[in-house]
């Protein structure tokens, strides 16, 4: 709907109140504007970024103040709801305040503000029917949360799949880590390659084959890295606070590696499974080590195969990553004259001969 301003011109200069030029009706809204164009005597008077306020009062107080807006030179002024909220005559004015502080006030105007037919019955008949209408939607939307409520919506729609908050934890989480499973005596944690969360418990521990530990209770969680073709094993130990760690890369199974330990009140003795890095066989007699929670002693003992033509070798598995290399003592059939030396998960041992057939002893002590 368009409907065309009244256009007025005011002039600063006059004294006299200027007669209603300006009709409004009670309740018009958004439809009631007064283009303004301001003069001094016969000089327009030039606007640009000026502010522009009308104020309107009636015969006892002023009733409403708002800005009005600058379009090439004229001024636009909007009834407002409040100036048209009762029948009655107004006085007007137009006042602008400069950049510069200057602030200048036009002649006054008047306003009618003419009654309409009331429609107040009307109103207050749709209101109520409108009240019932949104009453009754209420209603219903109340009804229908608790018809969904009390469903037990299943994972595949957005829910849990559970009607209770731990049913719904266990089932959210198997979708990450898979259904917790315990594991039987005689397991074999080189067959577990599928993602999930394992419970092994002490009283079958102690006959799990490639097993992080013995005779304690743990949990095996197996999983697989986005992007990777690795299988990740992590054993948490929670009587010993430890933590290991190995992985399968093309069906062969790294070492268990200790990441995390206690720091015991006493040494920590166990064994260590030594693993040859390259090719060739080895046999391993003993391999030891002794933990206090900041060094760790190991002694290993193997044989090397007739395979192993070359003056050294590598063994990896150490049962915790070494900080830094340090030299280790090394006896080849009973003899010290060799080099060792341990570093990261290795031992490096070299000799001036061929090493096949060889006994090989190595004692060591590094900082973890």
């Amino acid at each position: 709907m368009q409907i065309p301003h009244y256009n007025i011109v005011l002039d600063v200069n006059l004294k006299a109140y200027q007669a209603a030029t300006i009709i409004a009706r009670v309740g018009d809204k958004k439809s009631r504007y007064i283009d303004i164009e301001l003069r001094a005597g016969n000089e327009r008077i030039l606007l640009n970024k000026e502010r522009v306020t009308l104020t309107v009062a009636d015969e006892n107080e002023t009733i409403a103040l708002t800005d009005c807006t600058i379009s090439n030179n004229i001024i636009t002024a909007e009834l407002t709801e409040n100036m048209v909220a009762k029948s009655g005559k107004l006085k007007a004015e137009i006042t602008v305040y400069g950049t510069n502080k200057e602030v200048i006030t036009a002649v006054q105007f008047g306003i009618d503000i003419v009654g309409k037919l009331s429609t107040e019955v009307v109103e207050r008949e749709n209101d109520f029917s409108a009240l019932q209408a949104a009453l009754s939607d209420v209603a219903s939307t109340s009804n229908r949360i608790n018809e969904v409520s009390s469903r037990i919506q299943p994972i595949a729609l957005g829910g849990t799949g559970a009607a209770k908050a731990y049913e719904a934890t266990q089932n959210i989480k198997s979708l990450y880590l898979g259904a917790i499973t315990t594991l039987p005596t005689g397991s074999n944690l080189d067959d577990y390659t599928t993602d999930g969360t394992y419970d092994i418990g002490a009283s079958v521990s102690a006959d799990i084959k490639n097993a992080p530990v013995a005779g304690s209770t743990y949990k095996l969680i197996v999983m697989h890295i986005v992007a990777s073709s690795l299988t990740q094993q992590i054993a948490i130990v929670p009587g010993k606070n430890s933590l290991f760690m190995r992985n399968c890369s093309s069906g062969t199974w790294s070492a268990w590696t200790k990441i995390v330990s206690y720091s015991p009140q006493i040494d920590e003795v166990g064994t260590w499974n030594p693993v040859l890095d390259g090719n060739g066989t080895i046999t391993v007699k003993n391999a030891d080590y002794v933990y206090n929670g900041n060094t760790i002693m190991i002694t290993v003992t193997i044989t090397a195969g007739s395979d192993i033509t070359g003056t050294s070798l590598t063994v990896t598995g150490l049962p915790i990553i070494a900080k830094r290399a340090v030299a280790a003592t090394a006896y080849i059939n009973g003899s010290s004259a060799s080099v060792a030396s341990i570093n990261g998960t290795g031992i490096l041992v070299k000799s001036d001969s061929s090493l096949a057939n060889k006994s090989i002893t190595v004692t060591g002590t590094y900082l973890v």
